[in-house]
């Protein structure tokens, strides 16, 4: 009898350590619903371990919620799918999310419409990232039909900032180099500044004062002087942040990143081309597949010289870093076969051997890019000065007389010291705009002097430009 009452004594014992010590349903409630996910996922599950609350939905989907936040979103999706069966529509919402990531893109769209669905039954208005995302899977479903094939020779991993710094392109090609180049105020946001060869032409990615992102672009005149910046219209950014615009040496086909409409991931490579009667810009596209994923893809760059294109990613998700990929570009485009067993792999860039032919030797690519000096220093032109009807000068050894050299000598001179003068005003500018009392009213001053002078060497500019022809034309 004493053994019975002890064994009773200990179970009561025991089972008030444990009522005392665990979470309740409420409390467990209360940090989930403070979004304390970590904290209350131990709760949860606990809790589920009791058959009974095995079965409730709510326990599972809120289970579910918990380790999807918690980044075990593999092990969530059996409590959603659970939940789901129950008639809990956001585990709809939660298995979209878990199939987009894993490319099942089909999928994810069925469960995204019941979610839908379940929302609009009640009158619920939909918010508007589940549209956002929603049309991210169907563009991704329709990119999975027609993944790019190409053949990655080669793949690094490195520190995303200046990124652009490990492409090993062409000088001919151009060069991206700090917004410091500008000769107006900084972009706003973060960039830098693709440059033709000769920083002849400038490109580069900001906002307006509406905020509307687009591509910028200036020219640098013969004369020293850079051309007023133009930009293109909103439809380049779809919605998003345009940035790495890089524009083909035939002056029309530009690349750029976005994250606006018609991307999959955060930021997309679209490609659109130039209209050169007017400047405008054509309908951009998605370039799909494989270069394309469902995190951040950045810059392509194409290098018609070496025979190798380039883009980067973060899809790897290693902290602070991107890949870069480089690969040899199709003539004409080519698509893996949709029911091709490998797609998946194919599509995320898995392997890059994976998309190696047998017996590949791309020994001829490695040695053009390492014959391709990025550091050398363009033979682009400093000048144009048309002597004669067809006859331009681009450099001093094109002198035919001693009088014209001199002269040209001084032009040469003077366009350095126009675009030296050209940056300090600006700089002057840009500190006008932020100051304020008597600095105001000096800068102002000091611009207006500044203006003065530099119409002064416009016309010495010019004065030089016509004196370097006579003399030329003299012998």
């Amino acid at each position: 009898m004493k053994r019975n009452i002890k064994i009773i004594f200990a179970i009561f014992f025991s089972a008030s350590i444990l009522a005392s010590s665990a979470v309740t349903l409420e409390e467990a409630k209360a940090l989930y619903n403070k979004g304390k996910y970590s904290e209350a996922l131990p709760a949860f599950k606990e809790l589920y371990k009791t058959p009974r609350n095995a079965k409730n939905a709510s326990i599972n989907q809120w289970l579910g919620v918990c380790l999807y936040k918690t980044g075990n979103i593999k092990e969530s999706k059996k409590y959603f799918e659970y939940a789901a069966t129950r008639s809990v529509a956001e585990s709809n919402l939660y298995l979209s999310k878990i199939e987009f990531v894993s490319y099942n893109f089909d999928v994810a769209q069925t469960h995204m419409s019941k979610y839908i669905e379940s929302l609009s039954k009640n009158d619920k208005p939909i918010p508007n990232d589940v549209n956002e995302l929603m049309s991210k899977i169907r563009n991704a479903e329709s990119m999975y039909d027609h993944v790019e094939k190409i053949t990655i020779i080669d793949s690094i991993n490195v520190n995303k900032n200046e990124f652009f710094k490990h492409y090993k392109i062409s000088p001919s090609i151009g060069n991206f180099v700090s917004s410091d180049i500008l000769p107006y105020e900084k972009p706003t946001t973060p960039t830098f500044v693709f440059a033709t060869e000769g920083a002849e032409k400038l490109m580069w990615a900001d906002v307006d004062s509406a905020n509307v992102s687009h591509v910028y672009e200036t020219t640098h005149l013969i004369d020293g002087s850079w051309e007023p910046y133009s930009t293109s219209d909103g439809m380049l950014s779809n919605g998003g942040e345009i940035r790495y615009p890089f524009m083909m040496p035939d002056g029309s086909t530009l690349y750029y990143s976005c994250n606006g409409e018609g991307s999959i991931g955060g930021f997309d490579i679209f490609m659109s081309r130039k209209n050169l009667e007017d400047g405008t810009y054509y309908q951009p596209q998605n370039i799909g597949m494989p270069y394309n994923s469902l995190y951040n893809d950045y810059l392509l760059v194409i290098d018609e010289n070496t025979g190798v294109g380039w883009w980067a990613s973060d899809r790897t998700q290693i902290p602070d870093s991107v890949t870069i990929y480089m690969f040899i570009p199709n003539e004409v485009r080519a698509n893996y076969d949709s029911d091709d067993e490998n797609l998946y792999s194919y599509a995320i860039v898995n392997s890059i051997k994976d998309t190696w032919q047998e017996g590949a030797d791309f020994t001829p690519y490695f040695s053009k890019i390492a014959a391709t000096n990025t550091s050398k220093k363009s033979d682009a032109k400093q000048f144009e000065i048309e002597v004669a009807k067809g006859v331009v000068y681009t450099s001093l050894s094109d002198c035919k007389t001693s009088e014209g050299r001199q002269y040209l000598e001084q032009y040469v001179d003077a366009l350095k010291n126009y675009a030296d003068k050209i940056k300090l005003l600006n700089e002057k500018r840009s500190k006008y705009n932020s100051a304020t009392g008597g600095e105001k009213v000096q800068l102002k001053r000091e611009i207006l002097n500044s203006e003065k002078k530099l119409l002064k060497d416009q016309q010495q500019i010019q004065y030089l430009r016509n004196a370097v022809a006579k003399a030329e034309r003299k012998r």
